[in-house]
């Protein structure tokens, strides 16, 4: 009875006194204490990096909304009136990650410290300090919400899936670290962590090559969470990822994954979601330089044009292969909107017809069997009475059938792309549907993925059928010519094969 009592004398001290401790953290602001291994070796990092930013690209399930909220909490009871802005994806986010994560983190926190919600202005108080920690969705146009004067932190989540990254950062969080003079002030830190976008056409990819090239990055897997393997299966068997893919995953056989969302969410690797990929059967092997052989003269020449007015303008130039079956795609021009003329843009095709499809016995282009284009009648007839472009608007099916014909041609090999053609290379190569399946994403570099659309106006519009080489082309008519003695000596076999009896001619 007497060692059970000083047992529970000891527990209750240890409790007072690991009480006392966490007290005393929170007066500090040191928050490290409440971080798993893997979040603390980020914050770590962050704190060491001698940049006044930092990216994290990482697996999911390792806590980065959790490290993020935690350093922003952290800012706010350090430093007096404290600004610390932090931007997730949607408002949705907010409600159901970031909100309830605050309330998480704050449970053992001193009530005089606790910060207080208002929801009003989107944001938490925290009364000791007088410091404000704002949170809003950026998405579909809010960025602007997290506009101020300043800001001690400005903490970006999960950045793969915001829709303009760049403005967001550029435009938004940038202005708030600097002082008057431009420069960056002391102290102040933009922190930019998600995992891998659904395809590496976002931003978010080309910031972190920047991050990691200059040293302001760090990258961490699945295995960097310090999970058992029973632990691994069981995240991996709730996203109904197949046996051979968790095993593989989990015995280090990266190559033989099958599934890109494992590569993408565990492994924290750019890949192309392929259940959004628009066109999952390309492959590198079908950028072609486009055959020009004796019957190119005579193959049918088609232009498509895909307008774009808040995203891209792009036009293709192709012939179709009537004896190869193949469509090869020559080049592409292409237009910003705020650039887009319809002056310029007639220059540009006339310009580049005459690279491609010059007629050298002619003087002149190589007559067209189509120009197409998107619906949009006012530049159409521009383009035709202005500066004799003829385009014709192409007819339309469901969009999810075009894309469907696009992918049916490139999986049978049928669509061969000159390597100049860097827009519709990396539509095909990264181009993704939104996440309703009813429209393309968007991305900074390929617009809404308008050279994929033009392409599909193109497959839609080529004449598969008509053979456009004459049965006679290039025979000569002087080897065609037989005399009479060899008229008469096929007759006679004929008359022979048919038992016709001879009559004199």
């Amino acid at each position: 009875m007497v060692t059970s009592r000083k047992n529970a004398s000891k527990s209750l001290d240890l409790l007072q006194t690991e009480a006392l401790l966490i007290e005393e953290l929170w007066s500090r602001g040191e928050l490290r204490f409440k971080l798993k291994a893997a979040q603390r070796e980020m914050w770590d990092q962050i704190n060491n990096s001698k940049r006044f930013k930092y990216l994290i690209k990482c697996a999911r399930r390792l806590g980065k909304s959790y490290l993020l909220v935690s350093r922003g909490t952290a800012t706010c009871l350090k430093k007096e009136k404290a600004m610390v802005r932090y931007a997730a994806p949607t408002a949705k986010a907010v409600r159901k990650i970031v909100i309830p994560l605050l309330e998480q983190i704050t449970q053992d926190c001193p009530p005089s410290q606790r910060p207080i919600w208002k929801s009003q202005d989107g944001m938490w108080l925290f009364p000791e300090t007088g410091s404000q920690f704002h949170v809003a969705g950026v998405n579909n146009s809010h960025a602007d919400d997290l506009r101020g004067t300043h800001a001690d932190d400005f903490l970006i989540d999960e950045a793969g899936t915001i829709d303009d990254l760049h403005y967001l950062v550029h435009d938004v969080a940038m202005p708030q670290l600097l002082d008057r003079d431009m420069k960056v002030v002391e102290g102040r830190r933009l922190i930019i962590a998600s995992s891998p976008p659904r395809s590496p056409a976002h931003e978010f990819t080309e910031m972190s090559a920047q991050a990691e090239l200059e040293g302001w990055y760090s990258h961490y897997d699945i295995f960097d969470g310090d999970y058992s393997k029973e632990i691994l299966r069981l995240f991996l068997a709730e996203d109904n990822v197949s046996e051979s893919d968790i095993e593989a995953l989990i015995n280090g056989n990266y190559e033989s994954i099958k599934n890109s969302t494992v590569k993408r969410e565990y492994l924290a690797l750019d890949v192309v979601d392929d259940d959004y990929a628009l066109c999952p059967e390309w492959k590198r092997e079908f950028i072609e330089e486009p055959v020009v052989d004796e019957y190119f003269p005579l193959y049918h020449k088609y232009e498509a044009l895909d307008i774009g007015v808040r995203d891209l303008t792009v036009c293709l130039f192709a012939h179709y292969d009537f004896k190869r079956a193949t469509l090869y795609v020559h080049d592409e021009v292409t237009l910003s909107g705020p650039e887009m003329t319809t002056e310029l843009l007639a220059n540009r095709i006339r310009d580049k017809e005459r690279v491609l499809f010059w007629d050298p016995k002619k003087s002149e282009v190589y007559p067209f069997r189509k120009r197409v284009s998107d619906v949009d009648l006012l530049l159409i007839q521009d383009l035709n009475s202005l500066h004799r472009l003829y385009f014709e608007p192409t007819d339309k099916g469901a969009l999810e059938q075009m894309v469907n014909e696009v992918r049916i041609w490139v999986g049978s090999g049928r669509i061969k792309v000159a390597p100049r053609c860097k827009q519709l290379l990396g539509c095909l190569e990264f181009g993704v549907w939104d996440d309703a399946r009813r429209g393309f994403d968007r991305s900074s570099t390929f617009g809404h993925y308008d050279a994929f659309a033009a392409l599909m106006y193109l497959v839609r519009n080529v004449d598969k059928s008509t053979n456009p080489i004459p049965f006679d082309y290039g025979r000569n008519p002087a080897e065609d010519w037989i005399d009479d003695v060899e008229k008469q000596k096929r007759k006679d076999k004929l008359r022979k094969m048919f038992n016709a009896p001879k009559r004199r001619l």
